[in-house]
């Protein structure tokens, strides 16, 4: 069995080494055991690593958009002067730029852009 095809059918990705131990013990078990049926007895006896494995790439994956998000706001709010930055004193967010300044815990409210764009590039910059 292929690294690729293993992972496909248990749903998560596995390091090289762990891949040769599982590969072993496959190649080793009995010789009516079909690929479909090994995975999913390995996928049932892993099934709360697998939960944690997909709640992690879900996490990333939010983590990714709200950074994007992030980068926008930040080279949009570049293209203003610094003066008018800083005169703008009350900032309403779209929704999901709303969404990823409080995944990041920014606190937007009572704030000029120029803080608003100093507290994203320090949130973007602790998250690379």
């Amino acid at each position: 069995m292929l690294k690729d095809e293993f992972e496909k059918r248990v749903g998560m990705k596995v390091s090289d080494a762990e891949f040769e131990s599982i590969n072993i013990v496959y190649n080793y078990s009995d010789d009516d055991i079909d690929k479909d049926k090994f995975c999913k007895a390995w996928a049932m006896l892993n099934r709360n690593r697998i939960a944690k494995y997909k709640e992690a790439e879900k996490y990333g994956k939010r983590i990714s958009e709200y950074k994007s998000v992030l980068y926008d706001m930040v080279n949009t709010f570049l293209r203003y002067p610094y003066d008018l930055r800083q005169s703008v004193r009350f900032f309403v967010p779209l929704p999901n730029q709303e969404e990823a300044l409080k995944f990041f815990n920014i606190d937007y409210q009572n704030m000029d852009l120029n803080k608003l764009l100093y507290s994203i590039q320090i949130a973007l910059n602790l998250i690379k």
